[in-house]
């Protein structure tokens, strides 16, 4: 009797399966052999498969399982698949971490390479069920693996590694695996491209090979999943600028975690189960460092994680679903690798794709000075300025002789010498950095505790008790009684470091919760308050001080456009004036939120701006503690040592303060309308003026607010060229500023500053004089906007300049 019809006619299909199942334990052979069989749709067939996997979920799921796999097993041999598919241009069967998956009309099923036959296979290339030739290699080399025939498994991988090499062109393994090594995200387009297989014997290959050939086999992997999304892994050096660097990681994952089912990111999951097939060990002693990310879904039930690794300052890292891409001797050597919850992977990825944009640019640096200096192009100068905020930002003991170097070659004197020499610099600055890093991130715990610098945010409000603490912490000309007994509350962000970090900054990789914890908006224009005494033009109880008119003038202005305004941070000159602009603007604007108002702000070296819990300003000269100013603020770990005498103030901490200060400025307003306002000002002022101009800053100078800003003025005038520093030049200025200043700011200027006599300053002033000059240099080569204003006319010329 012919029952094939009988038991596939869809009425009560289930039922009548699960009763076979039951009574029979198993589906007869002979019910998909016989010619009836043949003759049936596919869809009732398909029903039937369904039907099946419907029956996993009970008791009978392992008999259920095996029937459904022989089922489809039959479906495809004896030509039932083939009324389902549809049509030409599409791939029908495609392969996936644990099997065959087959997609038809209306029909979607998944066959395990263990349970696939060997005349599937077959009918698989013959029928062109798949892509091509080396999709079914793959097919049978995994039912071989899964069957644990090993004679069957080593033909087919050195089958598949001589048909691999022979489309690439390669001679041997050795040959494919440097290739790999050397331009791994190239390799993985021409996969992609040519539908090739990465050959087990290739990941056995390069993972015998040490870390790098580890590296190299992730980064491979990396990079096909990168051709699917579209994903760019070398970073532009506008990221760095711009924090987009940072704000990457989302997205990535989201994009990744979109492709793990393709079928083109299966060569991605099987090298990534290739470098988990054995123990996967961290090595400092090479650079090398691996580390796990978890990303679990509590929806889906999915256990998305990052497989990472770190050589020589390079990251990679390729998503995988545990639970689905990984079998259980691959799972227990993930669950070796230290593992991150998503916030502490974050924070710890972050870090890493700055080191490896660092050293991305280093190599890049080396690539762009291969030319002549003459014909270097402006890229060269990007890289390297982002290559020094590295070293600023996480090794600042080497940022004065790369700075050196960096203006060698930007003045004019490079050489193949001393490119060479800046990139030692860079080159140990990374090692450094690796040494740091290697050594304390091994662990979740490691991390928390001695690598991740804590982000400290106080409130702090003023009145009696901080008028006491200022009484007793700062110098006696450090604090403003008026300001601190009416000044609100203000936020002050710091960072508490946990063990010997190479940064005498704060790190790039957590600048931007700074300024997330500072609340500040970047989309806003930016006025950076650069300048002086508040001793010059008299007492600031008095509105005419000038630095009073700066600062209702400016605060004017950034009302109506909503700016940002950063200020000097402490209470020792400026900052005191802006501090009271900023109460007074307080009071009148309180009830408009705080979107509409102006945000005043400042970022102020930790060892000298006194507020309750820092500890940093107890570790200086009284005489140089200062109270902070009561604007919203960043405080980083320098002390200033203003007390320098000499040449030494060149090279004083506060100079790496500035650097760091200016940088973060630069990329707070990066492509939104930005200008330095100058008022008064002495040997540190123009410091700050000189960084902010290499930055791109332009520049408003109030001619008739004394010291720097007015004999800046005088010499900028004149249009003449006396940037050289020669004894001509100096005395040029002296004879400008005598003849348009007013007599008591010029005395002032030439006694404190610059020096009257030609030849023989101080060297409190020849220190002084090589500032100047390098600002004339400066002003006369940047691209920069330079205005000089005065008292009366800065606001109507400041509103003229923002509202371009």
């Amino acid at each position: 009797m012919d029952l094939v019809k009988p038991v596939f006619e869809e009425r009560n299909l289930k039922p009548r399966l699960e009763r076979i199942l039951k009574e029979v334990g198993f589906i007869p052979r002979g019910l998909t052999t016989r010619q009836t069989f043949r003759s049936l749709p596919g869809a009732a067939v398909a029903d039937a498969v369904d039907a099946l996997r419907e029956m996993e979920s009970s008791s009978l799921r392992p008999v259920a399982r095996y029937e459904r796999a022989r089922l489809l097993n039959a479906m495809v041999i004896r030509g039932r698949a083939s009324d389902l598919r549809t049509g030409k241009g599409t791939r029908p069967m495609t392969l996936d971490a644990n099997g065959i998956r087959i997609d038809l009309a209306d029909f979607h099923a998944h066959l395990p390479y263990g349970l696939a036959e060997d005349e599937l296979f077959d009918v698989v290339e013959k029928e062109s069920w798949t892509d091509g030739e080396p999709t079914v290699t793959e097919m049978r080399l995994r039912a071989a693996e899964e069957n644990m025939d090993g004679p069957s498994q080593e033909r087919l991988a050195s089958e598949q590694t001589a048909r691999f090499l022979k489309a690439l062109g390669l001679k041997d393994l050795a040959a494919c695996a440097l290739r790999v090594g050397d331009t791994p995200d190239q390799f993985a387009k021409t996969l992609i491209e040519k539908d090739l297989t990465v050959p087990d014997m290739l990941i056995r290959e390069m993972i015998a090979s040490g870390p790098a050939g580890r590296f190299a086999l992730l980064r491979l992997a990396e990079g096909i999943g990168a051709s699917l999304t579209e994903e760019r892994l070398t970073r532009r050096p506008h990221l760095f600028l711009s924090y987009d660097l940072m704000h990457e990681q989302d997205e990535v994952y989201r994009t990744r975690s979109r492709v793990l089912n393709h079928p083109d990111y299966y060569n991605a999951l099987k090298i990534t189960r290739g470098w988990l097939s054995e123990p996967v060990v961290s090595d400092p002693a090479q650079r090398f460092l691996a580390v796990r990310g978890s990303y679990r879904q509590m929806t889906g039930h999915e256990r998305h994680a990052f497989a990472a690794a770190v050589l020589d300052g390079r990251v990679t890292r390729v998503l995988v679903d545990e639970q689905k891409h990984l079998h259980a001797e691959q799972r227990t050597n993930f669950d070796a690798i230290p593992s991150f919850d998503r916030e502490q992977y974050e924070t710890l990825e972050d870090a890493l794709r700055t080191f490896d944009y660092y050293t991305n640019t280093i190599n890049a640096i080396r690539k762009e000075s291969a030319a002549p200096p003459k014909s270097w192009p402006r890229r060269y100068f990007d890289l390297a300025q982002t290559a020094l905020h590295f070293v600023l930002s996480n090794v600042t003991a080497r940022l004065p002789e790369a700075m050196r170097l960096y203006q060698e070659t930007v003045t004019g004197n490079a050489s193949r010498e001393s490119v060479e020499a800046l990139l030692e610099i860079l080159d140990e600055a990374k090692q450094t950095y690796a040494e740091f890093l290697y050594a304390h991130v091994g662990s979740p715990a490691e991390l928390v505790q001695e690598f991740m610098p804590e982000i400290s945010k106080r409130d702090v409000s003023f009145g009696p008790e901080y008028l006491a603490y200022a009484e007793r912490v700062c110098a006696s000309d450090g604090f403003d009684r008026r300001l601190i007994q009416n000044a609100p509350p203000v936020r002050v962000v710091s960072l508490n470091y946990k063990s010997e970090d190479p940064t005498g900054a704060i790190p790039y990789h957590v600048e931007e919760s700074c300024l997330e914890a500072l609340r500040l908006d970047r989309a806003r224009p930016f006025i950076n308050i650069i300048g002086g005494c508040r001793f010059a033009g008299g007492s600031l109880e008095d509105a005419e001080h000038p630095l009073n008119r700066m600062a209702s003038a400016v605060l004017k202005v950034a009302h109506d456009i909503r700016a940002n305004v950063a200020v000097p941070g402490t209470q020792s000159g400026i900052g005191v004036a802006f501090g009271l602009a900023n109460v007074h603007y307080a009071s009148e604007f309180e009830h408009l939120p705080k979107k509409e108002q102006v945000h005043m702000f400042a970022v102020s070296p930790g060892g000298n701006t006194a507020f309750p819990g820092n500890e940093l300003v107890e570790k200086g000269e009284q005489w140089e503690r200062f109270a902070v100013t009561p604007v919203d603020s960043i405080v980083t770990p320098f002390n200033s040592d203003w007390g320098a005498s000499g040449m030494a103030r060149l090279t004083v901490p506060y100079r790496e303060h500035i650097f760091y200060m200016e940088a973060l400025y630069d990329r707070l307003s990066r492509d939104q309308e930005r200008v330095m306002v100058v008022g008064n000002g002495g040997h540190y002022s123009v410091m700050e003026v000189n960084e902010a101009l290499k930055r791109g800053f332009d520049l408003m100078l109030i001619r008739d607010s004394g010291r720097f800003a007015e004999a800046a003025s005088a010499a900028l005038a004149s249009g003449e060229t006396l940037w050289d520093g020669s004894p001509a030049s100096v005395a040029r200025v002296i004879e400008l500023v005598r003849s348009v200043g007013e007599p008591g700011a010029v005395e002032e200027f030439l006694k404190k500053d610059f020096g009257a006599d030609p030849i023989a300053p101080t060297e409190n002033q020849a220190a002084f004089r090589i500032l100047f000059f390098e600002f004339l240099r400066l002003a006369t080569q940047t691209k920069a906007t330079i205005t000089l204003t005065s008292q009366t006319t800065l606001e109507s010329d400041l509103r003229a300049r923002m509202q371009k």
